[in-house]
């Protein structure tokens, strides 16, 4: 998000897979395990997008 909102420039990078080390998901198959990292991204993105543009708005 801030990379998009400073208009950079990007690049996708494909990467390399390796099979989880401790062998099972922590998060799938789990109900709480889900909705826990659910909440975690949905607050960061919308911490990120408040933030953002209260910048935009104090700029001008």
């Amino acid at each position: 998000m801030r990379v998009a909102a400073a208009r950079l420039p990007s690049l996708e990078i494909a990467v390399g897979q390796r099979r989880r080390v401790g062998g099972v998901s922590k998060v799938s198959g789990n109900l709480m395990a889900g909705i826990k990292a659910a909440w975690s991204i949905s607050t960061t993105f919308l911490r990120l997008a408040v933030e953002l543009r209260y910048r935009e708005t104090s700029r001008g």
